[in-house]
């Protein structure tokens, strides 16, 4: 759990598994004792990354899991951005 927010740290075996339709070679985890954060590393154009990120937030809510920002696929389309994983609120 992270002092901060007292959430669960998302395991990276978790992410991984939920994205497991999805190339592993399109994302990058970052994982660190408090977080486990995602980025696109895709060199494709925006359309296409957008599609992509799409695609990586549906896998993710499928599994219980969101990406801590206000408008995920915009955001996780950006590149060069990491963004946060947590375990969706119920």
């Amino acid at each position: 759990m992270t002092s901060q927010d007292q959430r669960p740290v998302v395991p990276p075996e978790l992410v991984r598994h939920a994205l497991r339709r999805t190339s592993a070679r399109c994302y990058r985890l970052d994982v660190t004792e408090a977080v486990t954060s995602i980025a696109l590393v895709m060199q494709v154009s925006m359309a296409g990354r957008r599609n992509a990120a799409e695609h990586v937030v549906d896998q993710l809510g499928e599994a219980g899991l969101v990406l801590r920002t206000e408008d995920p696929v915009a955001d996780l389309a950006t590149p060069d951005t990491v963004i946060p994983i947590e375990i969706a609120p119920r």
